[in-house]
Parts: C-alpha cells; sequence; structure tokens
C-alpha cells in the first residue's frame, strides 16, 4: 500500500493538478481571511474556513476526476487485478495520497490563528478545532469523488457528477429545512445527506463523536463502494452476470446496514453521554460547570424544560447545555416544542409570545412555570456606531437554574418599583439580577394603588424626575413602619445646570419619606476633592470598606452626581433606640456639598455657600426590635434582617452597567448585598458565572492589512502554483 501511496504522491506532485488545487482552496481561503478576519479585526477563523468549505465543491472533483477515470479510459485498471496488494490496499493508497495534498491545505490554515495572534488574543484551541472539522469534511469529499471516478471513462463527466453530487449534500440541510413541514420523510432523508452539518459542532469549538463517525462513514462506505467498482472486473471473469449483480448488492447491502446502525447506536450513545463530546472552548461552553452540577445533585423534584423552536437551527450553545442538563440529572427532562407544529403551546404558560429559542420551565407536580426568554439567555453587546448587537456570552445555566428553583418553591418574592415619576430606572443587568434571585419585578402606580405588604418583599423607589405627592408618600411609609424593606434613590441631577436648563423641582413629598425615619437630604450635589476617591472628577466618587451591606466588598463602589444625606439628631424622627442607623459609604472629610454647578466645573475648589465635612452617600434605617406581628423575626446577627429597613442611595446612577463596568462589577455586588439583606432568595442561593464567548477585535493597522493580505491570498498560493508548474515543465523536458 504504501508503495502505491508514493506512486500517487508522485503523480501529483509532478503534474499541475496537484499544485493547481493546493494553491486555488489557499488563494480563495486566503481572500476569505483577509475580509473576514485581517479587514474586520475578528480573532475568529470561522469565516475562511466556510469559503473553503465551499470552494472544495468544486476543486475536490477536479482533483480526484483522473483517480480511476483515466485508467479505465486507458484500460490499464485491470491492471490493478493483478497487483500484488490486494484492492482494498490499492484503492486506500490513492486515496490517502490525495488526503495528503488536502493535509497541506489544512497545515497552511493551522497558520492563521498564530499570525493572528500577533494582534491580539485568539482562540486558538477553537481555531484548531474548526481546522479539523474541515479537514474530516473535506476527507470525506476526497472519498466520495474517488467513488465517482471509478465508475466512469471520462474524467470531465466523473467532474461534473461529483461538483453536482457535492453541491447537493452542501445544501442538503437547507432544503430539509424548507421541506420540514410539507414533506417529513423526505426531509429526514436529506438531513442524513447533509454533509454540512456535522461540521458545524466543530466550526462552534466541540467535537462530536457522532459527528467524528458519521466522516468516517461516509468515508468507509464509499471506499468500498469503489473497491466494489474494481472488483465487478474481476468477477466478470469468474461469474454470471447474474451472479455477479447479486454478490455485489449483497456487499452493498451489508455496508450500508452496518453504516446505518453504527450511526444511529453512536447517535443515541452520545445523546445522553456529556463524555461525547470533548468541549475546546476556553469558558467550557458546552460542558456543565461545578456550580450548576452542583446545584441539580441538590434537586429532588421533577421538572421539564420546554424549548421552543420553529424548525429552523437551534441555538448550539443553548441546546447543548440543555442537553447536559438533561443527560446528568434524572429530575430533569428536556422536551423541543416546534412552535409551527405547536403554535399554541406556550399559551399554557404566557399569554406574550416567546422568541425562538426560548426555554419554559415546568414542575411536573404543581405546573407552575417560569418563562425564560432566548435574549435573556445571552449577554449582549450593542455596538451603537453601526448598531449591530453581538453575543459576548451565554448565561443559560444560571437562568435555567433560577427558572427551576422558582417552580419547585412554594412561595416566591416579589420586588415592587414605583413608576409614573418620570424615574431613571435602573438598568436591565439589575432588573435581570432581582430575577436572578427568584423574584418577580412589577412596578407599581401609587396614584390608584395601595401596597399589599403580604404580596411586596422590597419596593425599591427608581430616582424620580418628579416629586410624590403627599399621599403617595404615605403609602411608602406605611408599608415600611409595617415590615416592609424600602430601596430609596435620590436625583440629584437637579443640582446640576448648564447655562438656563435648570431644573428647579422641589422633591418635598418624596425625600420626607425618608426624613420620617431620621434621614436628610442635602439640596446639593456632594463633590469628593480627595484625589484618591475621585474617578474623572468630583462628582465621581468611589468608596471602599464600608460598613453593613457596603463591607468585604471586593473593590470600589462608584457614585455618580450623588446627594449628600445626614442625620436629623435634633429631630424626634431620629430614634436611636428604635432604628440602628449605619452609614454605609462616606466621604472623606474634604467633600463639599455644592447647591448649583452653574458656569465654570473645571475648578471645583471650595466656595461661598458650600458645605464642607464628611457626608454619608448611602444610609441604612433598620427596625432594632421588629414588631413580629408584621414580619417573622430571626435576629440581629442573621444576614436577612426580617424587620423593617429603608436604605436611602444618595445616587441615581449607582445601579447602572456605566458605573458597574467601571468598577468590574462591584456595585452589582453591593446590590445584591442589598437584596440579600432585604432576604430575596435566602432560601438557595444561585451563582453561576456567565461563560463568556466574544474575543475583542484585533487591532491590525492598514498596512499590515494589506502587507498579510497580499502575502497570504496572493504570494503563497501563487509561490505554489509557480513552483508546480516549473516542476512540471521540467519534468516534461526530460
Amino acid at each position: 500500500m504504501f508503495a502505491i501511496y508514493k506512486k500517487e504522491i508522485k503523480s501529483y506532485l509532478n503534474s499541475v493538478i496537484g499544485w493547481l488545487f493546493i494553491s486555488l482552496t489557499l488563494f480563495v481561503q486566503g481572500i476569505s481571511f483577509l475580509v473576514g478576519n485581517l479587514v474586520s479585526a475578528s480573532p475568529y477563523i470561522t469565516y475562511a474556513l466556510s469559503a473553503t468549505m465551499f470552494i472544495l465543491l468544486f476543486t475536490v472533483p477536479i482533483l480526484t476526476m483522473k483517480t480511476l477515470a483515466e485508467e479505465r479510459k486507458l484500460k490499464t485498471d485491470q491492471m490493478i487485478l493483478t497487483y500484488p496488494v490486494s484492492i482494498v490496499k490499492v484503492v486506500f493508497g490513492k486515496y490517502l495520497a490525495l488526503c495528503t495534498l488536502f493535509l497541506v491545505v489544512s497545515a497552511v490554515t493551522c497558520t492563521y490563528p498564530l499570525i493572528l495572534s500577533g494582534y491580539g488574543a485568539v482562540p486558538v484551541k477553537q481555531s484548531l478545532t474548526a481546522i479539523f472539522g474541515v479537514f474530516m469534511y473535506g476527507c470525506a469529499l476526497i472519498a466520495i469523488g474517488v467513488f465517482i471516478s471509478s465508475i466512469t471513462e471520462s474524467q470531465v463527466i466523473a467532474a461534473i457528477i461529483g461538483i453536482v453530487t457535492l453541491f447537493v449534500g452542501f445544501i442538503a440541510g437547507d432544503i430539509a429545512d424548507a421541506l420540514e413541514q410539507k414533506i417529513s420523510p423526505l426531509s429526514k432523508v436529506l438531513r442524513v445527506l447533509d454533509l454540512y452539518a456535522p461540521t458545524e459542532s466543530c466550526l462552534n469549538g466541540y467535537i462530536e463523536l457522532k459527528n467524528v463517525v458519521y466522516y468516517i462513514s461516509v468515508i468507509v462506505l464509499f471506499l468500498f463502494f469503489t473497491t466494489q467498482s474494481i472488483q465487478k472486473k474481476k468477477w466478470n471473469f469468474s461469474f454470471k452476470r447474474i451472479s455477479d449483480v447479486a454478490f455485489s448488492l449483497g456487499f452493498v447491502a451489508m455496508a450500508l446496514v452496518i453504516v446505518i446502525f453504527t450511526n444511529l447506536t453512536v447517535g443515541k450513545l452520545s445523546e445522553n453521554n456529556s463524555a461525547a463530546t470533548l468541549d475546546m472552548t476556553d469558558e467550557k461552553l458546552y460542558n456543565l460547570s461545578d456550580e450548576m452540577k452542583d446545584y441539580l445533585d441538590g434537586l429532588k423534584n421533577n421538572v421539564s424544560i420546554y424549548l421552543l423552536y420553529n424548525g429552523e437551527k437551534i441555538d448550539s450553545v443553548v441546546e447543548k447545555s440543555l442537553k447536559n442538563i438533561d443527560a446528568y440529572s434524572k429530575h430533569v427532562k428536556v422536551v423541543y416544542k416546534d412552535v409551527t407544529k405547536n403554535p399554541g403551546f406556550y399559551s399554557r404558560y404566557t399569554e406574550e409570545v416567546p422568541n425562538v429559542n426560548s426555554i419554559i420551565v415546568v414542575n411536573d407536580s404543581t405546573n407552575k412555570s417560569k418563562v425564560i426568554d432566548y435574549y435573556d439567555l445571552l449577554e449582549t453587546n450593542v455596538d451603537y456606531m453601526s448598531m449591530s448587537t453581538s453575543t459576548e456570552g451565554y448565561d443559560c445555566e444560571e437562568w435555567v437554574a433560577t427558572g427551576i428553583n422558582y417552580v419547585l418553591s412554594y412561595s416566591n418574592a416579589v420586588v415592587g418599583h414605583v413608576t409614573g415619576h418620570d424615574e431613571k430606572l435602573i438598568d436591565s443587568s439589575f432588573v435581570e439580577t432581582i430575577e436572578k434571585q427568584n423574584a418577580k419585578y412589577e412596578s407599581i402606580n401609587l396614584v390608584n394603588t395601595d401596597i399589599d405588604k403580604d404580596k411586596y418583599q422590597a419596593i425599591i423607589l427608581e430616582a424620580p424626575g418628579s416629586d410624590y405627592s403627599k399621599e403617595e408618600a404615605d403609602k411608602i411609609i406605611k408599608f415600611i413602619d409595617e415590615g416592609g424593606k424600602v430601596l430609596m434613590l435620590t436625583n440629584g441631577e437637579f443640582f446640576i445646570t448648564y447655562e438656563d436648563s435648570r431644573k428647579n423641582e422641589e422633591m418635598v413629598n418624596y425625600e420626607s419619606i425618608a426624613k420620617h425615619y431620621g434621614v436628610g437630604v442635602y439640596q446639593g450635589i456632594t463633590l469628593e476633592l480627595d484625589q484618591s476617591r475621585m474617578y474623572n472628577n468630583p462628582m465621581g466618587i468611589l468608596l471602599k470598606d464600608g460598613q453593613g451591606v457596603g463591607d468585604a466588598l471586593k473593590n470600589y463602589v462608584l457614585f455618580e452626581n450623588s446627594q449628600g444625606l445626614y442625620y436629623m439628631k435634633d429631630d424626634k424622627a431620629y430614634d436611636e433606640e428604635k432604628y440602628r442607623y449605619t452609614s454605609v459609604f462616606e466621604t472623606s472629610e474634604n467633600a463639599l456639598i455644592r447647591s448649583d454647578l452653574a458656569g465654570d466645573t473645571s475648578d471645583f475648589k471650595k466656595e461661598e455657600g458650600d458645605l464642607e465635612g464628611t457626608f454619608p452617600l448611602v444610609v441604612s434605617v433598620e427596625e432594632i426590635n421588629p414588631d413580629t406581628k408584621y414580619r417573622e423575626y430571626i435576629s440581629d446577627e442573621e444576614e436577612v434582617f426580617k424587620g423593617s429597613n429603608l436604605t436611602v442611595v444618595g445616587s441615581a446612577y449607582a445601579f447602572s452597567d456605566y458605573c458597574d463596568d467601571v468598577v468590574a462589577g462591584t456595585n452589582m455586588e453591593f446590590f445584591k448585598n442589598i437584596l440579600k439583606r432585604f432576604g430575596i432568595d435566602r432560601e438557595q442561593k444561585i451563582d453561576i458565572p456567565t461563560k463568556y464567548v466574544m474575543y475583542k477585535n484585533l487591532t491590525v493597522d492598514n498596512q499590515n492589512v494589506y502587507m498579510l493580505g497580499m502575502f497570504v491570498a496572493v504570494i503563497v498560493p501563487v509561490i505554489i502554483l509557480l513552483f508546480g508548474i516549473v516542476k512540471w515543465l521540467r519534468r516534461r523536458r526530460l
């Protein structure tokens, strides 16, 4: 067999065809690499590999067309029957020679991640996995091309049949999707013929055993067909034609049965076995995290998770995560629901139409459910320059755990937020944090609604743009007096004035809520003059080492445009016997309170009318001896305090993505501490980290873009082709 292999390799390298195959494939791939990676500054080579997979539909048939067709035309194929080696070894030797040529292309492709790594972080393992998948795909195409070459004497016919066959295999999946609803049996057959789909797992960064087995099956099957095509000559010498056909068809049928049985068995085993998947992503996107496994180990009741799809491609990460959960826990069952076949299915659990790839978690015993929208499972980033959205990570596991926890619990917290006053809403990521804590987030309009103290675990007063009425403020005070918990944010933007845009809105009734418990709000903006606590300017204040819910945070908390707070110690509302007052975060002694920032803000020095000193920016007021007729009382030492609690935050932006991003998530950690103190999700902590998938764009200057692009897409393919032509010409002269 090795002699056949050497002979074939020399044959291809001594002719132009082998070098043409390599150079043409690298040229098309290089152009895609230039556009998809260098120009776009993308660290992922999937775009270039997709172009490779397409061009192979044409270059492989041209490469393989002469493998056996030429021998049939010259009648030298009969000599194969007289070789001192078996026909299987002859065919396999020829096949390996062709795969070696494609291996050269793959080896050059392996340098692409290395080239890109010089301009930023690159997912090298994921890229090599994708290259491996494309190599398997190419080897399968070569096996098909070799077989087609064995059934005709014309190289042109072999090339045309090969191109048509491979193209059908390339688009079979798309045709199957189109016929899914109309001709389901034909759709299933086309999915078996889909040569592209098994590569998708590798392109996404993981290797599935069933896909490797599929490509090996295709290779073995078509090489077997090739041997049968050659063997037919031999049988013609020793059998009657009827016996020959029957004998050949028997072998073919047996081979098909073995291949189908093997793929079905491996596919079935792979569905419920995480060991059948090799995850090559850096974040292990396709494996369950240890935190999720620990959570699933604690389940004792059964739940069903319905994945909604519409016959199109399902998000691979979400699908794989759900399959892993299903395989790991005997208490979780994942069911796929095609909404085109079951259009009203979701209406059993929600009135709103969920997006495709959304999931519904259902308690099998009580039928309690939670709908989790697909876009909640994603961590996305919006590019406001191009107005495009990209997926940065997946939060599937934590949302699934939250959903399971919700449907299995007998009672769930509800967090209300007051609306109707042009509030500066906290950002959606903080709302998601509330929902992840197994709580609902509902709006309340106090104009026509009373607060149900038995329903709401806590109320959030987002910084209003207009004042509350006295009746609305009294409803909040009553809720607190009856053991409720309130997070109150003030709006200091009224004191930031530019030219004539000042708003003279007084928050008398709104601030009366804090004053009722002995906490006043300064009418001005807090300026921090201590450089070590300043972010960008004195209005950005970085504070650390707080008290109470601000204790033990890993980093600074950022407060922008904050109002200072103070204790009304001379007022009867300030009652240290009834309430515990905690300055959670406070400024340095060099801070100022300024009532009007109109005019020049470039030089922040103490001016006439400024207050100077240390000012709390966050104050917590808690009952010392809670009235148990309203709320159960645990103890003062517990992290969860069941008496009334008012936490006042002087910054409307404390719980914004902007501030949180600056301090790498510490504002979010502070927010979670408040929720925890309020008793939200105290029964079971769910904290599963997001799996991030996006690498930052590369930094490639224009000069390097075109130099590298020219080298990869033009110079290398041209040198390879010229080398082949020179070698061929020298061979002809000899």
